[in-house]
C-alpha cells in the first residue's frame, strides 16, 4: 500500500500521474454451521506453497489470529478432540480442509488459513478468509459432551444422525492427538469391528429415531479420549464425546470367563444393583454384526449384594445342551425404554467332550472284582469237602488253580477294552468255572458210592451212630488201631489194594444217612 508515480521522459518535463494503492483485507467468506453440528474449512491457496505448512486460525482481539490447528502439530486447547485437518487434492491442484465438529457458540468470528514455513500467520503469507456464524436454532439434539466409565465397566453413547439418511452407513471412531488429528473408525454397522475390539464394542442402529447407540465394555484407563459418531452421509450432523475413566466398581457382576463341555447344560447368572430394580434386564450373544438378545429369565432375589437386600436381582440364560458354536463372548444389560444402560461381558469357552482313561480302567477293575469273587467263592465250596481233594488228588488241585489263574489272565486282557471287554471276561471265565464243578460233582458221587460200599472199614468217628460211650466199660481196652475215633490223628485204611488218606477232625460231620456199625 502507498503513493506510487507513472512518469514519461527524463525529466521533470515529463507527463506523470500519481497512484494511491491501497491493500485490502481480503473478503471474509461466510460460513454457517448449527450448534452441537460440525463445518468445513475448505483451504485452496495455490501450488506455490503445496509444500509449505498450512495452518487454520481464529481472530481474536481484533488483530491476532490464535491457531486452531497446523500440520506442524499445533493445536488449540479449546478444540481439543473435535478438530481435524485433511490435506487434499483435486486435479493439478492440492489443498487442505479443516473440519470442526461439536460447534459451540464461542466459535462463531473470523478464521484464517495460510500457509507459513513456521505454520504461523504472517501479513505477507498467502491467506483465506472466513466468518463462521453458529445457529443456535438447531434440530440436532441435546447431548452431553462428556460420559464417564470406571475400570472394568462400560459406557452407552447416543449418536445422532439425519433422519433423511436412515440408510447411511454410520461408524464410530476415536481420535487420535497425532500431527494432523486423525480419527480411525473402531465400528462401523456394516459389520466392522477393529480386532482388539472384538467382544467389547458394538453398534445398535434405531431406524427412524435419528440416532445409533454405541457400547462400550471392559473398560480400561486407555479407552479415555474423545470419539466421534460420524455417517457417510451429511457431515454437518457428526458431534465428539469425551470418555473420562473415574474411580468406581461396576454395577453389574458376571464372570469374566467361564469353560464348559460340549452336550451339558450350562447357566450364566448376572447379579444387578439397586439402581436398576426398575430396568429391563437381558442377555445378548456378542458379534461383528451386533449383539443377538437372547430368551433370559428372572430368578428373583438374590443374596449376592448384601447392600440391597431383597431388591438385588439376577438374570440367567440356559444353554442346554451347550455346542461348540455356543463358544464367544455374551452381555448382560439393561436398558431403560429404548435406552441402553450398563452391560458386562463374559467370555464363554466350549471344549469338546474326552473319554478319560480312568473311567475305562474302573469299568475294568470292577469287571475284574466279579471274576475273583466268583473264583473264590467256588474255591471255598470245594474246601469245605477235605476228601474232594484226597480222592481227585494233585490232578483236581492243578485244574482248579490253572482255571483261576486263566480267569485271572483273561480279566487282566479285557481290563483296557473297557465294559464291553469285561462281559467277554464273564463268559470266559463262567465257562471253565462251570466244568470245575461238573467234575467236582462227579468226584463226590464216586466218593459217595465207595464210600456205600466200603463203610465197615471206615472210621467210627465219619459218622453218626446211635451207641452211647457207656456201651465201652473201659476204652484202654481198645488198642490205638481199634479205638480209631480216639485219636485225631490220620489214620491209614486199605481199600481194594490201594492206599488212601482219610483225613477226620473233630468237627467232620457227614451228612449222609449213618448205617448201622458191626460189632
Amino acid at each position: 500500500a502507498g503513493l506510487y508515480v507513472c512518469q514519461t521522459g527524463h525529466d521533470d518535463s515529463g507527463e506523470k500521474s500519481n497512484v494511491d494503492l491501497q491493500v485490502l483485507k481480503p473478503e471474509s467468506e461466510l460460513l454457517y454451521g448449527d450448534l452441537r453440528g460440525s463445518v468445513t474449512f475448505e483451504c485452496a491457496l495455490g501450488p506455490k506453497v503445496e509444500d509449505t505448512a498450512k495452518f487454520l486460525c481464529r481472530i481474536s482481539n481484533g488483530e491476532d489470529c490464535d491457531v486452531v490447528i497446523n500440520t506442524l502439530g499445533n493445536k488449540s486447547q479449546a478444540f481439543e478432540g473435535r478438530v481435524l485437518l485433511t490435506p487434499k487434492t483435486k486435479g493439478f491442484f492440492s489443498f487442505f480442509s479443516v473440519h470442526i465438529t461439536s460447534l459451540r457458540k464461542e466459535d462463531a468470528g473470523n478464521y484464517l488459513c495460510g500457509a507459513h514455513s513456521d505454520g504461523q500467520p504472517h501479513k505477507d503469507s498467502p491467506i483465506q478468509a472466513w466468518q463462521l456464524f453458529v445457529n443456535e436454532e438447531t434440530v440436532i439434539p441435546q447431548r452431553s459432551s462428556v460420559v464417564k466409565g470406571v475400570v472394568g465397566g462400560s459406557v452407552a453413547v447416543l449418536c445422532p444422525y439425519n433422519r433423511k439418511e436412515a440408510n447411511s452407513l454410520k461408524y464410530w471412531c476415536l481420535w487420535e492427538d497425532t500431527q494432523n488429528g486423525r480419527c480411525q473408525p473402531l465400528v462401523e454397522s456394516d459389520g466392522l469391528v477393529k480386532e482388539q475390539y472384538e467382544g467389547r464394542l458394538t453398534l445398535h442402529e434405531e431406524p427412524g429415531n435419528g440416532t445409533y447407540t454405541v457400547i462400550l465394555n471392559q473398560l480400561t484407563t486407555e479407552d479415555a479420549g474423545f470419539y466421534w459418531c460420524l455417517t457417510n452421509g451429511d457431515n454437518r450432523w457428526r458431534s465428539t464425546v469425551e470418555l473420562k475413566i473415574v474411580d468406581g466398581e461396576p454395577g453389574l457382576k458376571a464372570p469374566k470367563t467361564a469353560t464348559v463341555q460340549v452336550g451339558e447344560n450350562f447357566k450364566l447368572s448376572c447379579h444387578f444393583p439397586c439402581k436398576y430394580y426398575s430396568y429391563e434386564k437381558y442377555w445378548c450373544k456378542w458379534s461383528n454384526k451386533g449383539c443377538k438378545t437372547l430368551p433370559s429369565q428372572d430368578e428373583g432375589h438374590s443374596q449376592a449384594l448384601v447392600d440391597c437386600d431383597q431388591k438385588s436381582q439376577i438374570i440367567s440364560v440356559t444353554l442346554n445342551p451347550v455346542s461348540k458354536a455356543d463358544e464367544g463372548w455374551y452381555w448382560c444389560g439393561v436398558k431403560d425404554g429404548l435406552r441402553y444402560g450398563e452391560t458386562v461381558a463374559v467370555y464363554v469357552a466350549v471344549e469338546e467332550r474326552v473319554k478319560g482313561s480312568q473311567d475305562v480302567s474302573q469299568v475294568a477293575a470292577a469287571g475284574e472284582e466279579v471274576v475273583e469273587s466268583s473264583v473264590k467263592e467256588v474255591e471255598s465250596k470245594v474246601n469245605q469237602n477235605p476228601r474232594l481233594f484226597v480222592d481227585v488228588g494233585d490232578k483236581t488241585v492243578k485244574d482248579t488253580g490253572d482255571a483261576a489263574d486263566g480267569s485271572r489272565a483273561s480279566a487282566d486282557t479285557s481290563s483296557p477294552v473297557g465294559q464291553s471287554g469285561s462281559s467277554k471276561v464273564l463268559v470266559s471265565t463262567l465257562v471253565p468255572l462251570g466244568l470245575v464243578l461238573a467234575v467236582g460233582a462227579v468226584v463226590v458221587a464216586v466218593l459217595r458210592a465207595r464210600h456205600r460200599k466200603n463203610v465197615d472199614r471206615v472210621s467210627i468217628r465219619s459218622y453218626r451212630t446211635d451207641i452211647s460211650m457207656s456201651d465201652f466199660e473201659n476204652s484202654r481196652d481198645f488198642g490205638a488201631n481199634d479205638n480209631m475215633g480216639a485219636s485225631p490223628v490220620t489214620q491209614e485204611t486199605t481199600l481194594g489194594g490201594k492206599d488212601e488218606c482219610s483225613t477226620t477232625t473233630e468237627n467232620t460231620v457227614e451228612t449222609e444217612e449213618p448205617k448201622k456199625a458191626k460189632r
